[in-house]
């Protein structure tokens, strides 16, 4: 506890406060420059409705809240092709799960040897579930291309894989003396940039990987590379050789120009981008963060997390989900929906949170008991912590209600669904948003046939709720 009158004298001796000076003193630092989402802050007018009727489409109320349940479900069916005949209150978990792909593509780097060299380099992955997470994203980089030299031979992984190698374009792939950059957002503990870097100086690239993160202070991808045992290095994973930093800096500020543009060695430089469970509103701030340079990336492939605190100030996707909600496509038998905007996202943010218990089985509560799955979950769940955000200054309170409560509305209309299917479709509209903003405003083109964008699951959901990964990337060389 510090007093009101030892304040200044404190802060001139605090360390945290001494690191905030250092960091605000780099030259990448620029305050609040990927801050802001994009898009429109406000809704639309809600669609005219009776003066007798008016009431019950307020938000908070249990009919708004049923109409934006029953909406998310017809633009979930709607985005991700289902059955359109099918009425919403007849779509199942099942139905939502199966929505878009499961491509784990773990296997192959399970067999090559990725645990064996956590060992050696004396790697903590997390663990195993870490572990195939790791291995499945490793799996996608490996068919997006992005590791082996032109006309370099595949190595076991990928021979012994089902990916499609034939469909990445060469010119993806670095060339030898051709900088290849690794940029992990969000790194924190950096083990899963560390393996994406190890593996691509293993394949023969010059890798270069940065590290963007706002703490750092666990560090564990530097000690693993100071601590490096000589003689270690094998076929799979090199870590020698490898250029790499900590940018210790919040994705809001970090300003990604100064870092690649200004030093000649990337002017060439293959870019590719990496996040691994970036949570919340931290992956609206990294994507916002690649505009200055999206001429010079090549890929991306984020994973995403905690859906619950996610921002509409900052989210990059804004218009392209009131188009999906306010669209024609979602209309049912409810003629009077009413507009989309920061109420109703916060509606759908707080909803995301119920898929915490999609793992088989039984599951832990935020208070550490072990429950029933359907025993589990009530309006406010989180995949983490409850540390919300409230930057866009709406009434929260008028969606923080039983009447919006996630368990009364399934239960109110009967959906088939359950809470988790709701809360897993409510994530998949947020990322949709997401993936759009990626190919038009990071890859820019009109031609889908230069660039493949996706968004499926790398893993099941009994190895993490958290399932989903955004991914792109360029079938030709940029201009």
């Amino acid at each position: 506890m510090i007093f009101e009158d030892n304040v200044k004298k404190h802060s001139l001796i605090c360390p945290r406060a001494k690191k905030r000076k250092r960091q605000e003193l780099e030259p990448y630092f620029l305050k609040n420059v990927n801050c802001g989402g994009h898009g429109r802050l406000v809704a639309n007018p809600a669609t005219p409705t009776s003066s007798s009727s008016k009431s019950e489409f307020e938000p908070g109320t249990s009919v708004w809240a049923q109409r934006i349940a029953r909406r998310v479900l017809r633009a979930h069916q709607s985005i991700f092709k289902s059955d359109k005949t099918c009425d919403v209150s007849a779509i199942t978990c099942r139905d939502i799960h199966n929505a878009i792909d499961v491509k784990d593509l773990s296997q192959a780097e399970l067999d090559a040897g990725i645990r064996e060299e956590f060992l050696s380099h004396h790697i903590k992955s997390g663990g195993n579930q870490h572990t195939i997470q790791i291995a499945s994203l490793i799996g996608h980089l490996r068919q997006m291309g992005s590791f082996e030299r032109q006309n370099e031979k595949k190595n076991s992984a990928a021979k012994n894989s089902n990916l499609d190698t034939n469909a990445c374009d060469s010119s993806l792939l670095s060339k030898k003396g051709e900088p290849l950059v690794i940029l992990e957002m969000g790194a924190g503990r950096g083990m899963f940039g560390l393996t994406v870097a190890g593996v691509a100086s293993a394949s023969g690239a010059n890798t270069h990987f940065f590290m963007v993160d706002r703490a750092g202070s666990r560090s564990k991808a530097e000690k693993a590379f100071r601590n490096k045992k000589k003689n270690t290095d094998r076929s799979y994973l090199k870590l020698d050789d490898i250029n790499w930093c900590r940018l210790c800096c919040d994705l809001s500020n970090i300003n990604l120009p100064v870092v690649l543009e200004h030093d000649i060695k990337y002017k060439e430089a293959k870019i590719v981008v990496i996040a691994k469970h970036l949570c919340g509103a931290g992956t609206d701030l990294a994507l916002k963060s690649l505009i200055p340079i999206r001429h010079k990336i090549n890929a991306c492939l984020i994973a995403t997390c905690c859906h619950g605190i996610c921002s509409w100030q900052h989210y990059i996707a804004r218009d392209i989900l009131c188009e999906v909600m306010e669209g024609k496509e979602c209309d049912d038998k409810d003629s009077s929906i009413p507009s989309f905007g920061p109420l109703e996202f916060d509606l759908l943010r707080r909803w995301s949170g119920a898929t915490v218990a999609t793992r088989e089985g039984v599951s832990k509560t935020s208070r550490g008991k072990t429950e029933a799955i359907n025993n589990l979950l009530e309006d406010d769940d989180m995949e983490h912590p409850r540390t919300l955000f409230d930057e866009n200054k709406v009434n929260i309170d008028a969606t923080n209600s039983s009447e919006t409560n996630i368990s009364a509305i399934v239960r109110e209309l009967g959906l088939s669904c359950s809470i988790q299917g709701l809360g897993r479709a409510c994530q998949r509209l947020i990322d949709y948003g997401r993936s759009e903003y990626i190919h038009q405003n990071i890859f820019q083109t009109n031609n889908k046939g230069t660039v493949v964008n996706n968004l499926s699951q790398y893993v099941g959901p009994e190895i993490t709720p958290q399932n989903a990964i955004l991914w792109a990337y360029r079938k030709e060389t940029p201009k």
